[in-house]
């Protein structure tokens, strides 16, 4: 009989980032852009509104509306990680991207969850999560993105146009802003599910 040990990846369990994709000009365009689409309450689960797990506003768009340079930039930039650290088995963009707002006026934040999410016939799952950091850190106070790692709780450094990839099984979450306002992108690259 013939026994598989197991390769151990710590990368997987963590985080990872990529800072400059993106011009300030850039940057401000893609925020401009965003700006003027409709808000709504962010929504956990199957559509609810809960404001002790989620008080944000969110829009979604498909990635087609951002312009084939932006994506092609964050798409390519999420390949190499992935080949570099994760090795995933990926598709692509399967679902709509999603701007997020969280605001002083609503002391917006996201607890602790899981980016869980898969096609309705189960042939395909979320895998990478992305977080497009939009605001400079001096435009808002809190609002540190959190996440468990083998370390244990880390929070992932914030700066504008830093683009945040990490497995979409991994705990996370957004604390209360207590001043200003943090705008972000979000995003899954989806694949095969897991074996």
């Amino acid at each position: 009989m013939m026994i598989f040990e197991p390769g151990h990846n710590d990368n997987i369990i963590n985080y990872h980032f990529v800072d400059g994709l993106f011009s300030d000009v850039e940057l401000d365009t893609l925020k401009a852009q965003l700006r003027d689409l409709s808000l709504e309450e962010g929504q956990i689960g199957e559509g609810e509104v809960d404001p002790y797990t989620r008080r944000s506003k969110v829009s979604f768009l498909p990635p087609a509306d951002l312009g084939a340079d932006v994506c092609k930039k964050m798409l390519d930039a999420i390949k190499d990680m992935n080949k570099d650290v994760f090795n995933f088995d990926l598709t692509g963009l399967l679902e709509s991207l999603q701007y997020t707002t969280y605001d002083e006026e609503y002391r917006g934040m996201y607890n602790w969850h899981f980016d869980e999410g898969s096609g309705e016939d189960k042939t395909w799952t979320r895998k990478l999560s992305v977080i497009l950091i939009l605001s400079d850190p001096i435009e808002y106070g809190g609002g540190d993105i959190e996440m468990v790692t083998e370390k244990g709780i880390d929070a992932v450094e914030q700066k504008r146009g830093r683009l945040v990839i990490f497995p979409s099984f991994l705990r996370h979450r957004v604390r209360p802003i207590t001043k200003g306002s943090r705008e972000s992108l979000v995003f899954w690259v989806s694949g095969p599910a897991f074996r």
